[in-house]
């Protein structure tokens, strides 16, 4: 005769397994939540990421400036849409080796650059003519977020505008410093700031010795027929004058000088100095000094 089965303690006998299914639940349960946490975590991830892909694409097709980013092979890794306009590049070129790409006119020496920046962690920086164009072609090294050089990115910044005008500026000041007629360059407060070739020779300073100090204090300047608020109200009401003065030099000796003067403005057409122009008139006005008095005594006879 068999005897009744005895049911597990702690167990239901009516509903075996239900106390396991209970405990399986709740693990499941925990197990949802994690995977809804982690999901939440990673949609949030992903669209952190594609907030900042839009932020760089809008980056990259707004500005001017052209750059090109390597690998540590110099692949294409990526440029900017600028750059279409230095280099013909195109998308399907990414991945190919820069040298593979018609480059030789951004500078012989770009790859050579890159490599340096690669060796030694530290940007390079030089001026290049592309055309009838100058640039500042700058080379960096391509960092990631743990700080590891990945590749290189470089640069080309337009300074087309800024040559021009050093170059005038270059010729301009060749000029001055090669007239015959003093040319002496003041602030706004008339401390001298350029001193050319002929001031040198009329007043005996050396330009470092003139640089620096207050004009009407190293000339000893006495304004004939006018103070020195006088011409420097008319300068400022109508942006030039001329006028005589009395200067001394280095030795001490007292010229008669014929003054130009005119303001200098800067690109906002503000006023930022003066250039003037001096011209020594000490033996004209000897001379004529020298005739009135002959005159004068010939008129006695």
């Amino acid at each position: 005769m068999n005897k009744p089965h005895k049911a597990p303690v702690g167990s239901n006998a009516r509903f075996p397994g239900v106390g396991m299914s209970a405990s399986s639940n709740e693990e499941l349960q925990s197990l949802n939540e994690a995977l809804f946490n982690i999901n939440a975590e990673l949609k949030s991830k992903i669209e952190e990421l594609e907030r900042t892909n839009n932020d760089l694409k809008n980056i990259f097709s707004s500005t001017d400036i052209p750059t090109l980013f390597l690998d540590r092979q110099f692949n294409v890794r990526r440029f900017s849409p600028a750059m279409t306009k230095l280099a013909p590049i195109v998308p399907s070129d990414i991945g190919r080796p820069l040298g593979d790409i018609s480059i030789a006119h951004l500078g012989d020496d770009l790859l050579a650059d890159a490599r340096t920046v690669l060796d030694r962690a530290v940007p390079v920086t030089g001026e290049i003519s592309i055309d009838s164009a100058w640039c500042v072609r700058r080379t960096l090294p391509y960092r990631t977020s743990n700080n590891r050089i990945e590749g290189a990115v470089i640069t080309f910044t337009d300074i087309t505008n800024r040559k021009a005008a050093e170059e005038k500026i270059a010729y301009q000041s060749h000029l001055l410093a090669n007239v015959h007629d003093a040319a002496i360059g003041l602030d706004s407060d008339f401390v001298i700031t350029y001193w050319n070739n002929a001031a040198e020779q009329m007043y005996g300073w050396k330009g470092g010795e003139a640089i620096g100090r207050k004009s009407f204090e190293l000339l000893q300047t006495v304004y004939v027929g006018a103070t020195m608020e006088e011409v420097a109200g008319k300068l400022a009401r109508e942006g030039r004058m001329a006028f005589e003065a009395l200067h001394r030099t280095k030795e001490g000796r007292q010229l008669i000088v014929d003054v130009h003067s005119a303001v200098v403005l800067d690109l906002n057409g503000k006023p930022t100095g003066f250039i003037s122009t001096c011209r020594d008139l000490t033996e004209r006005k000897r001379a004529e000094e020298y005739l009135r008095e002959t005159k004068a005594g010939l008129s006695h006879f």
